[in-house]
């Protein structure tokens, strides 16, 4: 059976619970319903984690499974990404973790702490970390050891990644970085937005710090901010949740009634630098994953926060940060 190319969709099948198989977009049953104990990924793409009742193990497009053991993160395995998906080969009696490919080819083994999904055909390795148990629940984490940059063949692109402790494997994994934004160049890059590593080649290779740029933007926004500047900015439609007493009112605005309605109120809070930053859940579904879980490593959404409760949305999408969710006082 060949691999396909298109996107197929879980389905529940009728009269039986917990029972999940998937269909393409015509509606033909791709594969038949498997009795999971956790809910498989939405879309399939590629390859998938797949919790079975008789065992857990792997899956790719055309029907191979893999049994290798699960990475494990936030109660759930991991979701592909870049046709690429984590494993753990428990085999060795470690919880390392590698990278198969979509067809199911171990590409770099088991021999890391941690890694995070590929991004932009790279990931981040730790490597020869201590494992760490956080005291709750069979979590744990891990300190010390190494991040390396690696392709997603195995190949070291980068030594040393976290810069002395500059940043941890925690933020990367979380979206500190930007990877899709990478320039490689024979001197460190001049952008202040810019954070540099050298690689084992002697060349510089770059990323956009994510939260350093969000905040530029911003800053440019506010600085000679009108309604115009502002209405530039704001999504096609904005959901607008007014905090009241007995209850919340929840409006969807244009950026013309928004900007009306709203404009003196945030620009005093721009103005009088009445605000913190920080990271929210994506807006729209189309910034989640095939596991309905963020991708706030690629589309990030800024949350902008008074003390009063009023609340901007800013999510990064394929045109830039648009404004698509206010919390605002009645």
């Amino acid at each position: 059976m060949e691999a396909q190319s298109d996107t197929w969709f879980v389905f529940e099948q009728a009269g039986q619970t917990e029972a999940y198989g998937y269909k393409d977009k015509t509606g033909k049953v791709t594969v038949a319903p498997i009795a999971c104990l956790i809910a498989p990924p939405s879309r399939f793409d590629d390859i998938i984690a797949v919790n079975g009742a008789q065992g857990f193990y792997y899956l790719t497009k055309a029907g191979k499974k893999i049994t290798l053991g699960p990475r494990i993160f936030d109660n759930a395995p991991d979701c592909e990404n870049e046709g690429t998906i984590r494993f753990t080969n428990f085999t060795n009696g470690d919880d390392n973790t590698g990278l198969l490919n979509k067809n199911g080819d171990i590409v770099i083994p088991a021999q890391y702490s941690d890694m995070t999904r590929a991004m932009n055909g790279m990931v981040v390795a730790w490597k020869g970390a201590t494992r760490v148990d956080s005291g709750h629940d069979g979590h744990y984490g891990h300190t010390g050891g190494e991040l390396l940059l690696l392709d997603t063949h195995g190949n070291t692109l980068v030594e040393n990644l976290s810069l002395g402790g500059k940043f941890d494997f925690y933020e990367i994994r979380d979206g500190k970085l930007d990877f899709y934004t990478l320039k490689i160049s024979p001197e460190p890059h001049p952008d202040s937005d810019r954070v540099n590593f050298k690689g084992v080649n002697g060349q510089y290779y770059s990323f956009v710090d994510i939260d350093r740029a969000f905040n530029g933007w911003l800053n440019n926004l506010i600085e000679g901010i009108n309604k115009d500047k502002l209405a530039n900015v704001v999504g096609k439609d904005v959901n607008v949740t007014l905090r009241r007493e007995a209850d919340n009112k929840i409006l969807s605005l244009s950026p013309v009634e928004f900007v009306t309605a709203y404009y003196d109120v945030i620009a005093a809070i721009f103005l009088r630098k009445n605000y913190s930053v920080m990271r929210a859940d994506p807006v729209m579904d189309i910034y989640r994953d095939n596991c309905d879980g963020s991708m706030g490593w690629r589309f990030p959404a800024m949350l902008v926060y008074t003390k009063s409760q009023d609340e901007l949305v800013f999510q990064r999408t394929e045109r830039g940060y648009r404004l698509l969710e206010a919390t605002m006082r009645q």
